[in-house]
Order: structure tokens, then C-alpha cells, then sequence
């Protein structure tokens, strides 16, 4: 398994459409079969709280 540590900006960026549904669904495979873990990171949830 990988692990992977994806940046706030990530997140705006599949939310307004800058990433394409292809990633979006390799990555979603990716986490099902247990091949990739996103660790969320303390940024993550200060930026998504607007701290």
C-alpha cells in the first residue's frame, strides 16, 4: 500500500472541476483496492474550517 498525503488544494480542485472524472475514478479504485491510503493532514481541516 502507498501512502499519500494530498495538499487542501487538491480537494478545491476536484470541487470546481479542474480535475478530470478519469483521475477522480483511478483514484477512487486506487483507495478501494487498498493499493493507496490519503492520509489527511492537520492543514486539511484547518483550511476546510477556514482557520
Amino acid at each position: 500500500m502507498t501512502d499519500a498525503y494530498l495538499d487542501a488544494n487538491v480537494y478545491n480542485d476536484i470541487e470546481c472541476g479542474a480535475v478530470s472524472t478519469d483521475d477522480i475514478d483511478a483514484l477512487q479504485a486506487a483507495l478501494k483496492s487498498g493499493d493507496l491510503a490519503v492520509r489527511a493532514g492537520l492543514v486539511d481541516f484547518e483550511e476546510s474550517l477556514g482557520i
